[in-house]
């Protein structure tokens, strides 16, 4: 199997022949084997004679023609006969059916969209069948007419002489021999069954049975369903809960015992540390021990089926390998093969504990992760990008410490002593590696894992500070002299995100633009951007009646000037300065341009304040998640819009 999945042709033969054709067979094969063990299918299988075995009788002994062929057919239907087998007959399998179905899983494994149209269809089917078969039944019962009727006198005694004495005749006397427990029974037996029936389960023992067995099987089902199944699982993790804690108590017990205290003489704290360096050393190995190898393939929770599957593996392929190793440093068989055992043994337990701690953790992880994306920390003390750059009472680390390399170069007297500037400028270098690490490891890390953008080997050039601004350089490999720049700039309280230059991104198709775009997205996400300069130039633009041009270019001949100031949105109409009309940013759900009437004179109408706020805008975790798992599977063209553009 080292071929099949540690090579190129081994992996595309696995996947796109043996994986999916393969499962069609094994499928069909044994859905054969299933419908070949049913009685009634059985019954029906033709018979062949082993040629071999036939005894030859007499011609004398037969009297005539028609006794020879009673003979021959006793022969062949007598059951017991050791030499009368059947043939298999292939009910489902067909290469056909097997070339069909081979196909379906082949586009169940390598189209989403195709993947996504089978679970539409499965679950809407399924919520038919239940409409149909559960929920709809369940809420004509609950009417108060059926109600009544099925609780009425006459349906009781139907239910009673009718039904009851019916379902016990199909029972016993067609299910029960369809199933093979005794021979088929004639016409008469139904009739006897249910006169039989009739009588016994409306007699007052038959009703008195009929009511406790249905109390009975109702409680004992309860009591496997809530009680047994979960009072076990409980149970077992209480009990290993328990000894995990009486370990733990055991090893505290050791190093309180061995913990120095005053008043002790000097042999006595000698003993001590001797003891204690031993102890400590014993104290990690049974910790080890305990924790990674022993008790997860004890503990039957954790063991299936991580540890068996590794189980199966490790046995399968290391048992020859180490079992050879180990004898060259043990002079016995015996000894290696212990030794190897006990490998062996031990190894399937870390499997089974990394497993299960990734998966609690992910809980975790998944339980206290927001729906949506929110900024995340970028500086030591949990600064995000606006609190980096924006003055503050708690934030504003770049600015201050720019206001701070400012004081020390006043001070600095030029004596050739410590430079008073040094430290600043190595915080400063600090604070730029942590954006320079934040832009790589949520944008430049998902674009190169991207299928669009793998080939082109961003990263990123270099991060420039200033007091109120983080000018990002983001390269290609194949362009160097060509950088797109991305600047954050705090501006009046307001975080503000633009493509300065986009220096390469001119080149790029109009589809792997807008994949950039999405990248872009995220990241102002999480760098806690507020405003985005290309958001509002757009909506300017096709306020003011002009033509927009595509989502990935800037336009910066906008029509009106404009700037963000502390009023919000300052606008002046057609580049004339001396009148200005602003948007308010704090307007919810429309911005009312001010002063109304150069507004209108100058035609700037209101905007939606989601238009020009782009934190208004909520970027949900499953949406992202599945727009970059369609960029994966699906080509540029055809994947879903993102969201929201800007």
């Amino acid at each position: 199997s080292s071929l099949a999945f540690g090579s190129p042709a081994g992996r595309l033969s696995i996947r796109y022949i043996a994986l999916p054709f393969g499962l069609a067979f094994l499928l069909l094969k044994t859905a054969d084997v299933a419908v070949e063990h049913l009685p009634f299918i059985h019954s029906h299988k033709p018979a062949v004679i082993d040629a071999n075995a036939i005894v030859a009788i007499p011609i004398e002994v037969i009297p005539d023609a028609n006794a020879a062929a009673t003979a021959a057919l006793a022969i062949v239907s007598t059951p017991q006969h050791p030499h009368v087998h059947h043939h298999h007959v292939d009910v489902l399998y067909s290469h056909r059916a097997m070339f069909v179905l081979g196909c379906a899983i082949f586009a169940l494994i390598h189209f989403p969209a195709f993947r996504q149209r089978v679970v539409w269809f499965l679950t809407r089917t399924w919520t038919l069948l239940r409409i149909l078969l559960f929920d709809a039944p369940r809420a004509i019962l609950r009417w108060r007419l059926v109600d009544r009727f099925f609780k009425s006198f006459p349906m009781m005694l139907f239910r009673r002489f009718a039904i009851a004495p019916l379902v016990a005749t199909v029972i016993f006397w067609l299910v029960l021999p369809g199933l093979g427990f005794y021979p088929e029974l004639d016409r008469w037996w139904s009739l006897a069954i249910f006169l039989c029936s009739f009588l016994i389960l409306n007699s007052r023992v038959g009703r008195d049975t009929e009511e406790l067995a249905r109390e009975f099987f109702g409680r004992t089902w309860y009591r496997i369903r809530v009680h047994l199944l979960l009072g076990l699982f409980t149970l077992i993790v209480d009990i290993f809960s328990a000894l995990m804690d009486g370990l733990e108590r055991v090893l505290y017990a050791v190093d309180e015992w061995l913990r120095f205290r005053s008043g002790e003489s000097d042999l006595t704290l000698g003993v001590k540390a001797i003891i204690g360096l031993v102890w400590s050393f014993v104290n990690g190995v049974i910790r080890f021990c305990v924790t990674l190898l022993i008790e997860p393939q004890v503990n039957p929770i954790k063991h299936f089926p991580v540890v068996t599957v590794s189980h199966k593996i490790v046995l399968t392929t290391l048992t020859v390998p180490i079992f050879t190793i180990l004898q060259k440093f043990f002079d016995k068989p015996t000894t290696a093969y212990t030794a190897t055992i006990l490998i062996l043994t031990s190894i399937p337990g870390v499997f089974g504990f990394l497993a299960w701690e990734l998966k609690e953790n992910w809980k975790l992880y998944k339980a206290n992760r927001s729906p949506q994306l929110k900024p995340v920390p970028i500086g030591d003390h949990g600064e995000t990008l606006l609190r980096l750059l924006c003055p503050g009472f708690h934030s504003g680390t770049i600015p201050r410490l720019f206001a701070k390399q400012r004081r020390a170069a006043r001070r600095n007297t030029g004596v050739i002593i410590e430079n008073k500037q040094a430290k600043f400028v190595e915080r400063l270098h600090h604070e730029s590696a942590a954006v320079r690490h934040f832009i790589e490891r949520e944008l430049i890390a998902l674009l190169n894992e991207s299928r669009t953008f793998r080939d082109y080997q961003i990263c990123v050039g270099g991060v420039e500070l200033t007091t109120n601004r983080a000018l990002v350089t983001i390269q290609v490999a194949s362009k160097p002299n060509r950088p797109a720049h991305l600047e954050f700039a705090e501006q009046s309280g307001w975080l503000v995100g633009v493509t300065r230059e986009p220096g390469w991104l001119d080149d790029v198709e109009p589809d792997e633009a807008e994949i950039f775009q999405a990248a872009v997205t995220g990241l102002y996400k999480l760098a806690a951007v507020d405003l985005v300069r290309e958001q509002i130039e757009r909506q300017i633009l096709m306020n003011s009646g002009h033509e927009v041009s595509t989502a990935n270019q800037r336009t910066s001949d906008s029509a009106h000037p404009y700037d963000i100031g502390p009023t919000g949105l300052v606008v002046w109409p057609h580049g004339m300065y001396e009148t200005e009309v602003y948007y308010p940013l704090d307007e919810e759900p429309v911005s009312h341009p001010r002063p109304r009437f150069l507004a209108r004179a100058t035609g700037l109408n209101p905007l939606p304040i989601e238009a020009l706020v782009f934190q208004r805008h909520e970027l949900d975790w499953e949406e992202w998640q599945r727009f970059w798992d369609n960029e994966q599977n699906l080509p540029a063209h055809s994947i879903a819009r993102f969201p929201f553009k800007w």
